[in-house]
């Protein structure tokens, strides 16, 4: 407030200036305004007082005609408020109970008295509790309700029904136990003092007080026999039965006697005593059922018993007169099967039954009882049955189906025909007879029939012969050419097992035979040219074929001519011998020696050209098909040899010639020697070449692709072996007219080559194999198009390099996720030239529309200028990327990315403003363009704007990190801080650098309070520039001490099966110690940040649920949860926990398969860390060095895989050592959690089981 030597002050300055405006003015002025020395009034709205929701607090001042309210200040935890507490800007918003006290200041330092309002918030309904619980009871209970509203307002009434229907206010209220006598279903509910009503409850009581009842089956009386006694208990609606107990003894039973489990047998008279009793004790009264077994009645029976006889019976009847019936006194009976009577026949001998009889008899034993009556039939049959085979067994010349009949006339009729089909004497273990049987081979076919008196026939025997087979006919000898007379003999053969030859017929005069010409009985005389013709008959009728051999007569020897002729010759010699005959039976064979001995027919065979490479002696005859020879030929060769192949060339040699075509010629050359080049053969398509082949006669004109494989041959005949030339015959433009072909085939298997293309990059993997592949590019002109081949250029033979000429035919063609046309796999390759300059085919794109055109630019190798337009970005595991603006896209909309590997982004530390180029293949995402760099050598920095403050942090009371987005040059920074400087009086006395921090230590900093820090323009990067004017200050919080946190819960690969989740991954911490998490970050990898954490203090205990790739409602809220656990309460936002504090994530996701997660304090530090492992996923290519970071940092243990770094080839592996999260669900039900209560930073610290955010309990 101003003082009063103020105000004074400014009352006499406005009376000098009414005084001297008086004197030049005659009209007279107001006099001044009266001093505001009146406080302003603040009123709260609502008032304080109880409330049942969440309450929002508006702090209305008023300050009547006063100077106007300044400001409101207020404190929510009952503290006196002064001007340094917090003030009022919006409606207070209180969440549970608070003491709220308020002033408000004027414009003239007027305070108001501090005003105080007691708001109590009761948002929880109670609860209640029935004592005695539900359950089955055999008594009537007294049920206690008992109401708890813990810290809330208190329970108003509790609200109940007996009936089962569902209670409402409008229902008894309790004031007293209820007496619960029957089955009843108790439901009630409890109200608070503002109304939270609890939802219904239910108990459910069974009152059982009547005892179950047992019945005995079969009931007490007489038998004659033991019986099996059963023992049924029925408690009808009650609790149901828990045991029966019994005694035979006559005592009464008790719960200690035996227990019933099973029919009790009762083999002499016996007093069966029992009760049951009911699952809550309910016992009836005993039961007692008396059993007498009378064992004085006689039995009878017959021997043997009735039945199905083939002879005649003597039956024997038998009679038991009982253990106390005595003695038997008779047996009476009837054979006509009428009822005996004690006037029916009496036995005295045994009954013989020759014929079907029906025999009743019962016995009378001496004291009087008689037995039941019993009955026997007896039926006779003694004769056989018999069988009949249709057809009967004889020679058939097709298959026949035999069926077997059997009869039995009036006897007890047949049961079964037994059979054998070779040959063996059937048995009644025998095949049975029950369909006809098909026979078509030879066959001895038994049988018999039984009947049902078991009489067998004598067994049957019919023999069948199939004969289907036509015989043959043979004449010796065959016909023929001779040089004499022949007796021709002729044979007829039958098959094995055939009917047999029955005749043989024939004729001479060439005629037709048949069963009528001549029969054959002797051999035929033939002297003169003959045609033979005859036929075979067997005895089943069938017929041979007609065979027919002809007989011709011829005594002219044949002649022999050779060629060449014998001399003396310098190549090898093929020499043919042909014989001719004049006679009519032609010439049979020629047989020759070569070492001048004389041939017989048991020399060698002439059958193909005679080879001669030596001096030689031919010496040969020939013989006719009549055993005519010729006389002895011989013919003397002397062989001179030129044996040295001849060599050919091609000119030019294979290669690619970028012409319309190419004319080869090939040039043969023989030895010194030799006797000269005879010719030359050749193939284009790579086949081998023969002297079938293509003959050369001149220049060889080649297109295209060509494999020319060719060979020359000698007059001697020597032939060299094939030699090889490629030739890609072609134009830059075919080249790429081959390449627009492959990327317009789509996804598939293809067949196409691609000649000549040149090799313009090869590319590394960068982060994920399947979007980022190592692999190289195919070009052929400058304005494209080109190919990506998605194979790693190391592999292919000895590795291909940048400016290599080659040839490949694609066999598969793909399309990366990011939308890059690819080969995926390709066959034979060929490198025709290494080392040419790509520089050629560099295409400086930097006015061209790059997204309108990106189908055409894409893979081809680029250059072009631009400027960096924003911060970069994650782009895929180990790369990132930022908005690039050209002259072709100056639009700054995102269409267009500057895409480098991290370790790219690590050398040049590139920022906003950057002027760069770049010159590589053109890379894309989807209708995205993004020119990259892929190595340092790809990219040129123009210019950069100077360095940036991006963030501080107060690391501890007396020191600030300030954090630049680039690094700075140590030179630059003066020791002494003074180039930092503070608001609010904060100042620096110590500056030290560190890349692209600055730690200062400055003087005693107020908890909480916002400072900015600003940085003067001499702190300079390491391109001697200066912090940019735009981005020289920031602001930070005053120290206070950080929260520790621990991870204790993952879900990841969420993919949104139900709306509360929308494919968000989820994360949980638990606070180890209580502080701020302002600028805590939680990360993936190496720097991928999943979240930034809010500015809040939390509390030991808390926990804290990270959601990420957040949405909108009602799943997740709008920001961060920063004043209480439920300020976005999960009644109105479902993803939301209301016993933790959630944070909303960027972006970015959790990748299911190798993961290293930490949390990070302000400054960077992990806090805590750990490795996830999943057989499965596409793993980060910087996973192995993260896990042995985190090791590295002391957050993970073993710190290694004995004593190297852990890969999967070490032992443990790494998978062995990281937490093993396979099984974790796609919907969060199952997740990995911490399992321990302690942080061992072990893997066995952490487990797959049921989800548990929001209150962690390892």
């Amino acid at each position: 407030m101003p003082s009063t030597a103020s105000w004074s002050s400014r009352l006499v300055l406005a009376l000098l200036a009414l005084q001297f405006a008086s004197a030049c003015d005659p009209t007279p002025t107001p006099p001044p305004p009266t001093p505001d020395t009146a406080p302003p009034s603040t009123r709260a709205t609502p008032n304080g007082g109880t409330f049942k929701e969440n309450v929002s607090v508006t702090l209305l001042c008023e300050d009547g005609t006063g100077s106007g309210c300044d400001a409101t200040y207020y404190t929510t935890d009952g503290s006196t408020p002064s001007a340094s507490s917090t003030r009022y800007s919006a409606p207070v918003a209180l969440s549970q109970n608070t003491t709220l006290k308020f002033f408000s200041v004027d414009k003239s330092g007027n305070a108001e008295t501090v005003q105080t309002q007691s708001f109590v918030v009761d948002t929880l309904a109670p609860t209640t509790t029935a004592i005695t619980a539900e359950g089955t009871y055999n008594t009537a209970q007294s049920v206690t309700l008992t109401c708890d509203d813990d810290t809330g307002t208190g329970c108003a009434a509790t609200y109940y029904t007996t009936d089962g229907s569902e209670p409402t206010t409008g229902s008894p209220q309790y004031t007293a136990a209820i007496s619960i006598a029957t089955n009843t279903t108790l439901k009630f509910f409890s109200v608070d003092a503002v109304g939270n009503a609890e939802a219904v409850r239910t108990e459910v009581y069974i009152i059982d007080t009547v005892a179950p009842t047992t019945t005995a089956t079969p009931a007490a009386g007489t038998y004659d026999e033991a019986q099996s006694v059963t023992l049924a208990c029925d408690d009808g609606a009650g609790s149901g039965c828990a045991a029966t107990h019994y005694t035979t003894d006559g005592s009464e039973p008790t719960t200690s006697s035996p227990r019933y489990t099973a029919a009790i047998s009762i083999a002499a008279t016996t007093t069966l005593k029992f009760f049951s009793v009911d699952a809550v004790g309910n016992a009836e009264a005993v039961q007692a059922a008396a059993y007498v077994i009378n064992t004085s009645i006689p039995t009878v029976s017959a021997t043997p018993a009735g039945g199905l006889y083939r002879t005649e019976q003597s039956v024997t009847l038998n009679c038991n007169p009982g253990a106390t019936g005595g003695t038997c006194v008779a047996i009476y009976y009837t054979t006509d099967g009428s009822t005996p009577t004690t006037s029916s026949a009496t036995y005295s001998s045994p009954i013989s039954v020759a014929v079907t009889t029906t025999l009743k008899f019962f016995a009378e034993n001496s004291v009087g009882n008689t037995s039941t009556l019993h009955t026997e039939t007896y039926r006779i049959d003694e004769a056989a049955p018999t069988t009949t085979a249709i057809p009967s067994g004889r020679a058939y010349k097709e298959a026949q189906s035999v069926t077997l009949t059997c009869e039995d006339g009036s006897g007890s009729g047949c049961t079964a025909t037994y059979y054998t089909l070779d040959g063996s004497t059937p048995t009644r273990s025998s095949s049975t007879y029950s369909t006809p049987l098909s026979i078509s081979a030879n066959t001895t076919l038994k049988f018999f029939s039984v009947d049902a008196a078991g009489n067998e026939e004598s067994v049957r025997t019919e023999s069948y012969v199939i004969d289907a087979v036509k015989p043959t006919a043979a004449a010796a000898p065959a016909g023929g050419v001779y040089n004499s007379a022949r007796d021709v003999t002729l044979t007829c053969t039958d098959d094995a097992s055939g009917s047999g030859c029955g005749s043989i017929h024939y004729t001479t005069d060439g005629s037709t035979p048949d069963t009528g010409s001549a029969t054959y009985t002797a051999p035929i005389s033939v002297s003169a040219d003959t045609t033979l013709k005859f036929v075979a008959v067997d005895n089943a009728g069938n017929v041979s074929t007609v065979r027919t051999e002809v007989y011709t007569f011829d005594t002219d020897a044949p002649t022999t001519t050779v060629t060449p002729a014998g001399g003396t010759y310098r190549t090898r010699q093929n020499i043919t011998l042909a014989c001719a005959d004049t006679g009519s039976s032609g010439c049979e064979a020629t047989y020759y020696t070569l070492d001048g001995s004389t041939p017989t027919t048991g020399s060698t065979r002439y059958t193909s050209a005679i080879a001669l490479s030596a001096d030689t002696t031919l010496k040969f005859f020939s013989v006719d098909t009549a055993g005519n020879e010729e006389t002895v030929r011989t013919e003397a060769y002397v062989i001179d040899l030129d044996t040295t192949a001849p060599t050919t060339t091609a000119s030019p040699p294979g290669s690619i010639y970028f012409t319309a075509d190419q004319s080869v010629s090939l040039s043969c050359t023989d030895d010194s020697s030799g006797i000269g080049c005879e010719d030359t053969y050749y193939t284009l398509d790579g086949s081998t070449p023969t002297r079938s082949s293509t003959r050369y006669t001149g220049p060889i004109t080649l297109s295209g692709y060509v494999v020319l494989r060719f060979f020359s041959v000698d007059k001697a005949d020597n032939a060299e072996a094939p030699n090889t030339e490629v030739y890609t015959i072609s134009t830059p433009a075919n080249t790429s007219a081959q390449i627009a072909t492959v990327r317009a085939r789509g996804n598939g298997t293809i067949n196409d080559p691609i000649d000549g293309a040149l090799v313009t990059y090869t590319k590394p993997v960068t982060g994920s194999t399947s979007s980022d592949p190592a692999g190289f590019f195919l070009q052929s002109e400058k304005n494209g198009p080109a190919i990506f081949v998605a194979v790693d250029p190391t592999t292919v033979g000895s590795g291909l390099t940048v400016g290599d000429r080659l040839r490949l035919r694609a066999t598969e063609t793909k399309t990366l996720s990011s939308g890059v046309s690819y080969i995926s796999k390709f066959g034979s390759w060929l490198i025709y030239r290494t080392r040419e300059p790509v520089e050629p085919l560099v295409n400086e794109v930097s006015n061209v529309d790059l997204v309108t055109n990106l189908d055409d630019y894409e893979s081809e190798l680029i250059s072009v200028t631009g400027t960096v337009a924003g911060p970069f970005a994650s782009a895929g595991s180990g790369n990132i990327s930022a908005n690039f603006v050209t002259l072709g896209n100056p639009a700054n909309d995102g269409n267009v990315k500057l895409r480098l590997t991290t370790a790219v982004a690590d050398a040049y530390e590139l920022t906003p403003d950057c002027v760069v180029t770049t010159q590589a293949p053109l890379w894309r995402f989807s209708a995205q363009a993004q020119p990259s760099a892929w190595a340092t050598s790809d990219l040129t920095v123009l210019s950069c704007p100077g360095p940036r403050v991006t963030s501080a942090t107060a690391t501890s009371p007396t020191s600030v990190t300030v954090n630049f987005d680039r690094t700075l040059d140590p030179a630059s920074v003066l020791a002494n801080g003074s180039q930092f400087t503070f608001d609010n009086g904060l100042v620096a006395s110590a500056a030290t650098v560190s890349d692209r921090q600055v730690q200062l230590t400055t003087g005693t900093q107020v908890p909480g309070t916002l400072y900015t820090v600003t940085a003067a323009s001499s702190v300079k990067d390491t391109r001697d520039s200066g912090v940019e004017p735009t981005g020289n200050s920031t602001t930070f919080n005053g120290f206070i001490t950080p929260a520790e946190l621990m991870l204790t819960e993952i879900a990841p690969g969420i993919t949104g099966a139900t709306s509360s989740l929308n494919g968000k991954d989820l994360v949980e911490l638990l606070v180890v110690k209580g502080g701020s998490v302002d600028k805590f970050t939680l990360t993936q990898g190496a720097s991928l940040v999943l979240a930034t954490f809010p500015n809040i203090v939390v509390t030991t205990g808390d926990v804290i649920v990270v959601h990420l790739r957040p949405t909108t409602a009602p799943a997740d809220a709008s920001a961060s949860e920063t004043t209480s656990k439920s300020e976005f309460p999960a009644s109105s936002y479902s993803a939301n926990y209301d016993n933790a504090w959630d944070f909303i994530g960027n972006g970015n996701e959790i990748g299911y398969s190798q993961r290293v997660i930490r949390v990070r304090n302000a400054t960077g530090a992990t806090q805590d860390g750990a490795a996830f492992y999943r057989t499965g996923g596409t793993p980060p290519s910087d996973f192995l060095g993260q896990l042995q970071s985190l090791q590295d940092e002391g957050q993970w243990l073993p710190a290694n895989c004995g004593g190297v770094p852990c890969t999967g080839g070490t032992t443990p592996t790494a998978g062995q050592v990281s937490v093993d999260w396979n099984g974790a669900s796609s919907d969060k039900t199952i997740t990995v959690r911490r399992v321990s209560a302690t942080d061992n930073n072990l893997a066995s610290d952490w487990a797959v089981g049921a989800s548990s955010f929001g209150s962690h309990t390892p």
